[in-house]
């Protein structure tokens, strides 16, 4: 591109190709689009970004347009047209390369892409059934009905998505839709009310909610409060998290229905760091992994390291805080797990999927600024689906 324009930005105009196919060798959907901007006192990069941001919107009218505008969330919810065509942008992917060129207005600069999206991607705006079962032991009859069944609705849902548990729960419910009771009953020998609801949500409508938080009206016992929560979902595919030191060998990309940390270079360590974290005194930090058998991570807290070490030669793994271990005969190849450190006062142990697997005390501990996370012994590759940090 020459920098000798002159842009002015008067208008933009969009030149639609009558193309769009199915690849029949990867099922993906493809679309070509074209935009043209005129622009003054713009920067080439600037230029070069609303360009391509411009295009997308475009593929994602055409590809996701008429799905949207006539899906039941779009008519009964309250996101607008926008909200999902802001986040659907995202799952749109550029084939090769984007081609500049001189349009045929004075000072005109455009851009032609080939867009496309695959079927995990159109399955984001199918309905899908969700299930939970959830008991209230206090309160009347009348009241632990309600709040079970409430409390149902708001646990299927962050079941599905754990990012809602920041919102209020009259910001959420409007994410079911079709809800039904399908088991209700009172267990006397436990004196708690049960109920079992069955809903249908939208996942592409769930990963587009993003409201303002309103102030929080749950207690503590029904509400998990975050120091630090991230599921890559805002990410953009290719980036990392603002803000987080990971190096050239991490990326964030697509994994089916979500998207992921993973590496994007073979070698046997890894590491990312998360800067200016304000741990609490008592807190419970988790990392959702899916690692292969003989992989190594490593999590360091000021001078402190907790690790998980497993080998592939005798199937244990041997977790570590510090100078203090515990070896087990187990492993957790090519399997999602949720990997925690939990801190009271003095006390620290290690769980994996809720199991606890270590207990240790440090009693000169002071509390971080940040967490380094290490993933050594790396072969195969693995991925990080979410990190969060709790209150306790």
């Amino acid at each position: 591109m020459k920098k000798t324009y002159c842009y002015h930005y008067l208008f933009v105009l969009f030149l639609i190709f009558p193309f769009h196919s199915f690849s029949s060798e990867n099922n993906n959907k493809e679309v070509v689009k074209s935009t043209c901007l005129e622009s003054f006192n713009r920067s080439e990069e600037d230029l070069k970004r609303a360009l391509l941001n411009l295009s997308k919107r475009a593929a994602v009218e055409e590809l996701f347009g008429e799905i949207i505008k006539s899906s039941t969330f779009l008519k009964n919810g309250f996101l607008e047209f926008d909200d999902i065509q802001t986040f659907s942008s995202g799952l749109i992917r550029v084939k090769g390369d984007p081609k500049y060129y001189q349009g045929d207005e004075f000072g005109q600069v455009c851009v032609k892409i080939t867009c496309y999206a695959n079927k995990n991607d159109f399955q984001r705006f199918n309905p899908q059934k969700i299930k939970k079962k959830s008991c209230v032991a206090e309160g009347s009859v009348k009241s632990i009905k309600t709040e079970s069944k409430n409390k149902a609705k708001r646990e299927a849902l962050t079941d599905f998505e754990p990012r809602l548990h920041i919102y209020d729960t009259e910001q959420i419910f409007s994410l079911l839709h079709d809800v039904n009771v399908i088991n209700e009953e009172f267990i006397s020998d436990a004196s708690v009310y049960c109920t079992q609801i069955e809903a249908t949500i939208y996942p592409i409508e769930i990963f587009s909610f993003n409201p303002p938080i309103s102030p929080k009206k749950l207690s503590v016992s029904s509400d998990k409060n975050y120091f630090l929560f991230e599921n890559f979902l805002t990410v953009e595919e290719g980036m990392v998290p603002q803000n987080w030191y990971c190096g050239d060998d991490l990326l964030v990309k697509f994994d089916q229905a979500t998207k992921v940390l993973a590496t994007s270079v073979a070698k046997d360590e890894h590491k990312f760091t998360i800067p200016n974290i304000s741990f609490p005194n008592n807190f419970r930090l988790s990392i959702y992994a899916n690692l292969d058998q003989s992989v190594f991570l490593d999590i360091l807290l000021s001078n402190n390291i907790f690790s998980i070490e497993q080998s592939s030669t005798n199937g244990y793994t041997e977790y570590i805080i510090n100078n203090s271990s515990n070896r087990i005969k187990e492993h957790f190849s090519s399997q999602k797990a949720k990997f925690s450190i939990e801190k009271k006062e003095m006390v620290f142990k290690i769980y994996v999927d809720g199991i606890k697997k270590l207990v240790s005390r440090i009693s000169n501990f002071s509390n971080p600024e940040g967490v380094i996370f290490k993933i050594r012994n790396c072969k195969r590759g693995f991925k990080i689906y979410k990190i969060e940090g709790e209150y306790l």
